[in-house]
Order: C-alpha cells, then structure tokens, then sequence
C-alpha cells in the first residue's frame, strides 16, 4: 500500500488510494499492497509485490453456501434401535436395518448461521462390499418436527413430515462404492423456527429391487444459505 509523505494532505482521494479503494473499476494509480473493492461485485482484492496484477481476497457477500459434513463414526447411537457400525479399512459406516434403525440429528439455525433457502441433505451411502448390488435400490427418510423456542412442544412430527430420498440405484457390480441420495426439508417448514429436530432411517423402496443386505451410511452432507456475518 502507498506510503504516506510528510506533506501530503489528507483529502478524501488520498484517503481512497492509499486506505482501501472502493469502485467498480480498478485504480488508475496502483501500489504494492493496495486494497480494491471491487463495488460492482463486492469483491476485495489486493495489488501484489510486484504492482502488476490484483490478487482477489474474498468475495465480500452478506451470504453464501455453506457445507456441514457429519461423518457416521461421529453420529451418537439412540437408546432404541441403533444402526450398527461398521468398520471397513479406513472408515467406520452405520448398518441400517430397513424400517427399524434410526439415527437423530438437530439442527439449529441461529448456530448455524442460516440465512434462508432449503436444507438440503445429501447421504453418502454404500452396501455391505459383498455382494452384486447393482441396479438395486435404497429409500433414505427424514422424520422431522420444528421448535419455534421455549415452550414449545418437542413431541410429534411437523404436518409435512417425512421426506424421503425416493429410490436411490446401486449402479457398480462392485461393493463399498459410494453413492449419495438426497432429501430437501423446504424452507417454508421452518419459517421463523429455532431448530429441526431430525430422525433419520432407511425404509422400504417404492418399487423395483431392494438391496440384498443393508444400506451402510458413510456421511451426511448438508447445504444451506448461511450468514457471512453472524447477526
């Protein structure tokens, strides 16, 4: 950034060269280490060493897409019905017996910095690695029920609950291959809450094939609009 000179008064032009420079167009007078913000796209940029080209800091946005991965190994097992873990080389995956295990997870938003948007969430899943599996199906769902905040009912489920990925294929002859199914809670269900309170489990497929063994969970992915700066 431009030093400043014993005699050099500050005005407001002074200020924007030499501080932080803020303008849809890069400065016309650059120096090493200058800041630009970029006020066409909200992006912050520094000048390099060298004065000859921006090096982009971050994209100064009031949201983004923020990714919370939760892997199976680090997912507590309830009181009743647990999924089996299960260790295979360098992962350790839950076993879901169809229609009985069940795992839980809560959501809160102010902790989490939502913003707005679905949540979505992605399961990474596999079969058991021992069988020929392919074109076999696995239904992921989603129980689900919103706390608005202090006394509030935690019992029962929300009126829309639950979603359910649909039929997930297995499309590899070989075992432990990853694939991933998808569930979308719309934000409309929980407009003005304070946390979802989840339950998740492996269920009967619609049609075509069931998988000959268990479906193995590896992670959950969830993805939402989340605040830069928490409020």
């Amino acid at each position: 950034m431009a030093e400043w000179s014993t005699n050099d008064l500050i005005t407001e032009a002074l200020m924007n060269q030499k501080t932080l420079y803020v303008g849809a167009a890069a400065p016309v007078a650059t120096y090493p280490g200058q800041l630009w913000m970029d006020s066409d796209d909200d992006t912050l940029s520094q000048r390099n060493n060298a004065n000859d080209a921006w090096d982009e800091l971050v994209k100064v946005t009031a949201t983004y897409t923020r990714h919370l991965t939760l892997e199976a190994s680090n997912l507590g097992n309830p009181s009743a019905n647990p999924p089996i873990g299960v260790i295979q080389d360098n992962v350790e995956l839950k076993r879901f017996t169809l229609n009985t295990d069940q795992i839980f997870l809560n959501f809160d938003l102010t902790e989490n910095e939502y913003a707005s948007g679905d949540l979505v969430i992605e399961l990474e899943w596999t079969n058991d690695g021992n069988v020929n599996d392919e074109t076999k199906e696995v239904r992921w769902q989603i129980d689900f029920q919103t706390v608005s905040g202090e006394g509030d009912n935690v019992d029962g489920s929300h009126a829309n609950s639950p979603y359910n990925s649909g039929d997930d294929t297995y499309d590899s002859a070989f075992g432990w291959i990853s694939h991933t199914a998808t569930i979308t809670i719309p934000a409309a269900d929980f407009a003005g809450v304070h946390e979802i309170l989840m339950k998740l489990s492996a269920v009967t497929i619609g049609d075509g094939t069931p998988l000959t063994s268990e479906p193995h969970l590896i992670d959950i992915h969830m993805a939402y609009t989340a605040l830069r700066i928490p409020s």
